[in-house]
């Protein structure tokens, strides 16, 4: 997948949306602020999530939600590490749990937990990065972050799409929020046949889904 060469500008309906998370966060600023300060050890995720990434620049970024999610992702990272052994690969989770999995089973990634889903927090962090590609696990969709890596013209490629019965119908319902976000995908690989289903239903494109299997055998 070619990164594209658009040039990154900001819309007026993304800063809207930032500008009105932005409001959100400060309006709940005093509740959330008071959890992190009673579990200390929350501090420092939150210190990660907002930062840049420390070492850079990266070719591929990879995401897995959490420990399972990383672990399958074994035989992929493995044929990328022969393939294309120059790939410099950077692997986000969302959970301390999957991040040390990720370290432990990983040690040619650089490994970090994934930034805050807001507008001014994903430019921070995809600054000097120059990806050309973004590599998501299963189905672990942020809208934020697909319109920011959109805006900038970077490929989202989803490996062992899996979407079940139950999935479909929140995702559907959600729809308004989550529906750019699935657009901004452009190739969907699926685990199996209903998603792939699914997925068309939900109005992807044909061309862009394609059942692969499941990322551990397949």
């Amino acid at each position: 997948v070619a990164k594209s060469s658009r040039t990154a500008t900001a819309s007026p309906r993304a800063d809207l949306a930032d500008f009105l998370l932005g409001i959100l966060l400060l309006a709940t600023a005093p509740l959330w602020g008071l959890w992190i300060l009673s579990r200390p050890h929350l501090r420092a995720h939150l210190i990660e999530r907002l930062r840049r990434v420390q070492a850079g620049p990266f070719d591929v970024w990879v995401h897995g939600a959490s420990v399972g999610e990383i672990l399958a992702l074994e035989t992929l990272l493995a044929r990328l590490k022969i393939k294309k052994p120059e790939a410099r690969v950077l692997l986000t989770v969302n959970t301390p749990a999957g991040r040390a999995a990720a370290k432990a089973k990983y040690p040619h990634c650089a490994v970090q937990l994934a930034p805050l889903d807001w507008g001014p927090v994903l430019r921070r962090f995809l600054r000097g990065l120059n990806l050309k590609l973004h590599l998501l696990s299963e189905l672990d969709i942020w809208p934020e972050r697909q319109r920011e890596l959109a805006r900038q013209g970077i490929p989202t490629l989803v490996a062992g799409a899996r979407m079940s019965a139950t999935g479909f119908r929140r995702t559907r319902r959600a729809w308004l929020l989550m529906g750019p976000a699935y657009k901004n995908v452009q190739h969907w690989a699926c685990r199996d046949e209903a998603t792939r289903e699914r997925l068309i239903s939900l109005g992807m494109d044909p061309a862009k889904v394609a059942v692969s299997g499941s990322l551990k055998f397949d």
